[in-house]
């Protein structure tokens, strides 16, 4: 065999090599990018489980303070009943995510986001505004030194979001009888 042979069997290997090398990060490469929109996609149906939560707790407040305030009831009353709806949405949306999502309310400081908690760490402010209007207001006060929060830990298999009310959480409502 001449050294024409040789070198076009060893460049004919180098070329080999570099194409299978380039196939295998190739292949890598995929792997990756599979993996990173299936985190992608469980990140977005926890930002969507969150969004939801979110959503629904103004609703309830809303809803429950507009009812009250329409019923003529004492600002305590209508706290007790804004809370005890608050910790029935929050006990229902624990156990309502099953695939593949856990839910899990708790205090800023551990334990239950339940009524008695709620009813401490939250106030209801209600106000004529004039003629047939009232308006009344709802906030979570986190306390005397506003350092507790209700928040979910929502997860997935690789990640996670964080559902939380903030003290100074205010809603607001007006109703005309």
């Amino acid at each position: 065999m001449n050294s024409k042979g040789i070198f076009c069997i060893a460049l004919l290997l180098a070329a080999a090599g570099i194409e299978l090398g380039m196939r295998q990060s190739s292949a890598l490469a995929n792997a990756k990018t599979a993996e990173a929109k299936t985190i992608a996609l469980e990140a977005e149906q926890l930002n969507m489980a969150r969004t939801a939560i979110e959503e629904n707790t103004d609703a309830i407040i809303l809803q429950t303070l507009r009812e009250q305030l329409q019923q003529n009831k004492t600002p305590e009353e209508i706290k007790r009943a804004v809370n005890s709806r608050l910790a029935a949405l929050f006990t229902a949306t624990e156990k309502n995510y099953t695939r593949g999502i856990t839910v899990e309310f708790a205090i800023g400081s551990g334990g239950n986001a339940d009524t008695a908690f709620l009813n401490e760490n939250s106030s209801i402010i209600v106000l004529p505004a004039g003629g047939r209007t009232i308006a009344g207001e709802y906030s979570f006060t986190g306390g005397l030194l506003r350092n507790k929060a209700v928040q979910a830990e929502i997860t997935g298999s690789r990640t996670r979001q964080l559902f939380r009310i903030p003290a100074g959480y205010t809603i607001r409502a007006t109703v005309v009888k």
